[in-house]
């Protein structure tokens, strides 16, 4: 499983800016989680390494 920090738009509201930490098996994956979740301009950045391992744990959507 790969570990993503996220920011992204919510759909009901242009001024809400939601960020955290995503757990998929690939990109494409989270990126259609965030979709389902109504949100919106979604950026994904990879976490590698022991900060990846940490944080799979405390992540905000899995």
């Amino acid at each position: 499983m790969a570990v993503f920090e996220f920011s992204a738009l919510s759909t009901d509201s242009l001024e809400d800016r939601a960020e955290g930490t995503i757990v998929a098996p690939d990109k494409l994956a989270a990126f259609d989680k965030l979709k389902r979740l109504e949100y919106d301009d979604i950026k994904l950045k990879p976490l590698h390494g022991v900060e990846a391992f940490i944080r799979q744990w405390t992540a905000d959507v899995s």
